[in-house]
């Protein structure tokens, strides 16, 4: 018999880059609505225009009267919605900007609990949340805490403090539990009436869940999520991270596996879950993670069992009719499975157009499985004969669509790039080897060289043009361009610093070009263009 989940819930990151736009937010709640989803957390950490607070951290962060809209229009549909942010870690928001920097503990992410002004800074933040929602229920963190295991416990009772000044004032507080699942000595400092957030991001993981109910915590809500960050899809993979369980196989779109230890372990009546989505930056788009959402939204409903595959389900369920978008999300993860990519080349050919060390990476790095190259070629030749073929149906499916064309394009940039790269012993050591025995083929290999990594560049530029335009509907802050730009940059200068070895082609020899990559990259052109 299927359990239903009586908490469904879906976290929404607001604090990383995300520009808050009524339309778009409208249709996030239409598509939760149709899933029957009935909570929804907002992740803003510092994104939020504070009344206590001058300034604010970029243009377009949520106000007050922002935040009255959205509870106004999550009631209307039924949507339980609360604020999400940290308290002492991921603080960087607050905790790069100078004025803060008395309350910084050792680098800019943490705050430093043990600064007599932290309580009262902490309790400032979480009061103008709830100041701001109306709200009776608010997630002061208390994540992956970068402390001293002698540090660890006083970390804890702040942590501890904080809830309990919450509780005394009527206020639900919530918390991220790996803090006392990874040291369940730290469980103590804790009431039991605080909110557990039992988040598990890698697999199966049961025995969290019965040990939190035996420790007599009330309310917990187990936490999945759509692993996005890692590549420009969801993304499951098997993982001993936060000790989940290794021996239990994980598919790669299986976001429902610690829904369905919730499901089996707990009570029934209080099965409770919250999906999370993080960093709509750097490529990754909310737009493209909905299949995932779908499933574990199907799966929490009973409509759908754990590792099912029912395309029609789902986009039916998301558009009311079937469109090329889940088939698309498949696709990619099959590929990505075939070549067991979980930590290669998938999160290679994203990061290489935002990050300088991601690119220097990707260039230099050999490709250890090349028929990956021909499979992704084929996968995309086949991505974009779907998307061309896909009118949208309203503003739900073009915000799909125009993402979807955009995480196209980047991925054909990226792989583009490897490519041309993965050619330097087909093409650039050839021309070395002739450089002085044949120069007129050696002088054709270098050029078939040079075309190549052009090619590539124009992909890029390419795709640097798609996200913007992906970017004008999505509202994302625009500095992920300027990330593109540096990369695009660089990219034209080192092309123009390969194409130098035409210079004086019949006798001064090829430079190696690793070292190439790594001079222009790392901004000392004497040493790429000097031969040792």
């Amino acid at each position: 018999m299927a359990k239903i989940f009586k908490r469904r819930w879906i976290m929404h990151d607001m604090a990383r880059q995300r520009v808050f736009d009524k339309r778009e937010f409208l249709n996030i709640l239409e598509l939760l609505k149709r899933m029957d989803y009935n909570g929804i957390g907002l992740y803003l950490e510092g994104a939020m225009e504070f009344k206590t607070i001058d300034g604010v951290i970029r243009e377009g962060v949520i106000t007050y009267d922002d935040a009255k809209w959205i509870v106004e229009e999550c009631n209307k549909r039924d949507l339980f919605v609360f604020p999400m942010t940290n308290v002492v870690g991921h603080m960087e928001h607050f905790l790069a900007q100078e004025r803060f920097r008395s309350l910084k503990y050792d680098d800019m992410s943490q705050m430093d609990f043990y600064n007599p002004e932290a309580e009262a800074f902490a309790m400032q933040i979480v009061h103008e949340f709830v100041d701001a929602f109306g709200t009776k229920m608010v997630h002061i963190g208390g994540d992956e805490a970068k402390l001293p295991p002698e540090k660890m416990m006083d970390y804890a009772k702040f942590l501890a403090k904080i809830c309990d000044n919450l509780l005394a004032e009527g206020i639900q507080p919530a918390i991220w539990d790996d803090l006392i699942w990874m040291d369940k000595e730290l469980c103590e400092p804790f009431s039991r009436d605080v909110f557990l957030f039992d988040w598990n991001y890698y697999g199966h993981r049961p025995e969290s869940i019965t040990f939190f109910r035996e420790q007599g915590f009330r309310d917990l809500v187990v936490g999945p999520c759509d692993n996005s960050w890692e590549t420009f899809i969801t993304y499951q993979r098997l993982s001993g991270h936060l000790l989940a369980h290794t021996d239990i196989p994980v598919r790669p779109d299986e976001i429902e596996a610690f829904l369905e230890d919730e499901a089996n372990t707990d009570d029934p009546e209080k099965l409770g879950a919250i999906i999370t989505n993080w960093e709509n930056n750097s490529g990754r788009n909310l737009w493209c993670q909905w299949s995932a959402f779908a499933r574990a939204a199907l799966y929490m409903t009973g409509k759908l069992e754990a590792r099912e595959r029912n395309d029609e389900l789902i986009e039916k369920t998301l558009f009311g009719r079937v469109t090329p978008y889940t088939s698309i999300v498949y696709m990619l993860h099959d590929v990505i499975l075939k070549h067991n990519l979980d930590h290669n080349w998938s999160p290679r050919l994203k990061n290489c157009l935002f990050t300088v060390p991601s690119l220097r990476a990707a260039l230099l790095e050999a490709v250890e499985k090349p028929s990956f190259i021909e499979d992704m070629d084929a996968t995309l030749k086949t991505i974009h004969e779907k998307l061309d073929s896909w009118i949208p149906a309203d503003d739900i499916e073009n915000y799909c669509l125009v993402s979807m064309l955009s995480l196209h394009d980047m991925l054909r940039a990226g792989l583009e790039l490897v490519k041309a790269f993965a050619k330097r012993d087909e093409l650039y050591s050839k021309a070395a080897e002739l450089q002085f025995k044949n120069p007129e083929l050696a002088g054709q290999y270098l050029c078939r060289f040079i075309s190549g990594v052009r090619r590539a560049i124009e992909e890029v530029v390419n795709a640097r043009e798609s996200y913007a335009w992906n970017l004008e509907l999505v509202n994302v802050d625009k500095c992920d361009i300027e990330r593109m730009d540096i990369i695009i940059d660089l990219l034209l200068e080192l092309a123009d610093m390969i194409e130098k070895g035409f210079d004086n082609f019949e006798r001064v020899p090829l430079p190696i070009l690793e070292k190439t990559i790594i001079g222009c990259i790392d901004r000392n052109p004497i040493a790429a263009k000097v031969f040792k």
